[in-house]
């Protein structure tokens, strides 16, 4: 089996995942998953919406597996695409006085309020900015790699030295732009800056976008659908019901905890309610890899470490707020630290 495994890596292939049952052997007793569609690279970046389907088992005790290579799909609603920091914008002299532009414009209410509108406004110049400086990154990559192509091809004496070198040079920034873009989308974060495979990085790139895309969920009636008005529905609902808040009852929960003997003394107490502080907000921040998943807003840790000479104020003036206070409902960053 270690052997076949090794086959699968050599070969570049992975499991296509399935649809419908998830077993495809069983006997009276037993169900396994025995049975796999496997798929390369190259076949998910042709065919990326195919899938696997479970069918019932009818003869044999092996259920048949359909592989649909083009499944009729609904016609996706398109909807903006979300805000994202990208990391390749740091590499950019103009980047900094961009953010400091956007965050420092007027903005009224309460802390969590203003850092929020803050946020909005400066991705929101981030994204203008964006366009005209790295929109059109890879067709300066084409129209310098063919610029190139050709000097090189007459410079018999080396008579075009200067613009060879300024040609290789714009062109390599353009490589690490590139590089650092499809690093982002593909979570590796065990390689040091400067570790150039973007075909590797769009390779776990796409791997990603494809475990991650959801191709349907079940009903509460047990029906599979992958309409995706349906699939939004029943995502809200479920989290809807989850976080919902149930009214308790007080004498209730104080007859439970007067039968537990506290473990927690009145100095640790006092500790714990102590109020935070701006060094303990940034020192959490900090303990954040910077290229973790970004909140709702877009801004991923990496944002508020690189620029916290610029948001410092704010960010903790609004996180005092929610954390001193605890009136408010908020999503924020969990740090993971190290115990």
């Amino acid at each position: 089996m270690t052997r076949f495994r090794q086959a699968l890596v050599d070969c570049g292939l992975m499991d296509m995942g399935f649809v419908g049952s998830r077993f495809t052997w069983a006997n009276r007793f037993t169900k396994v998953r025995l049975d796999r569609a496997c798929q390369n690279f190259q076949w998910r970046e042709l065919y990326p919406f195919s899938r696997v389907i479970t069918l019932p088992l009818s003869r044999s005790d092996h259920c048949p597996l359909l592989i649909e290579v083009n499944p009729e799909r609904p016609p996706a609603r398109r909807s903006s695409r979300r805000f994202r920091f990208e990391e390749m914008w740091l590499n950019h002299s103009e980047c900094s006085q961009v953010i400091k532009t956007g965050w420092l414009l007027p903005s009224t209410g309460e802390s969590m309020t203003q850092v929020g509108r803050k946020i909005k406004q400066t991705g929101s110049l981030l994204l203008s900015w964006n366009e005209g400086v790295f929109q059109q990154r890879q067709v300066e990559m084409r129209l310098i790699q063919r610029k190139l192509d050709t000097v090189m091809a007459v410079d018999h004496q080396n008579s075009h030295f200067d613009e060879i070198k300024a040609l290789q040079f714009r062109l390599n920034e353009l490589l690490s732009i590139n590089e650092t873009y499809w690093r982002q989308r593909s979570k590796v974060q065990w390689l040091r800056e400067g570790d150039r495979n973007t075909s590797f990085f769009h390779r776990r790139a796409s791997n990603r976008r494809s475990r991650n895309r959801i191709k349907g969920l079940l009903t509460e009636n047990g029906q599979w659908t992958s309409e995706p008005g349906e699939v939004t529905n029943i995502l809200l609902q479920y989290y809807e019901a989850s976080f919902r808040s149930e009214q308790s009852d007080p004498i209730a929960m104080n007859l439970i905890l007067d039968c537990i003997q506290p473990r927690v003394t009145e100095s640790m107490n006092g500790e714990l309610m102590a109020p935070y502080s701006d060094d303990e907000i940034k020192r959490a921040l900090f303990q954040m890899h910077p290229s973790k998943s970004p909140g709702p807003d877009g801004m991923s840790p990496c944002f508020f470490q690189k620029f916290w000479d610029v948001v410092e104020f704010d960010v903790c003036q609004a996180v005092r707020e929610v954390l001193n206070q605890g009136d408010k409902a908020c999503i924020g960053f969990t740090p993971y630290c190290s115990m």
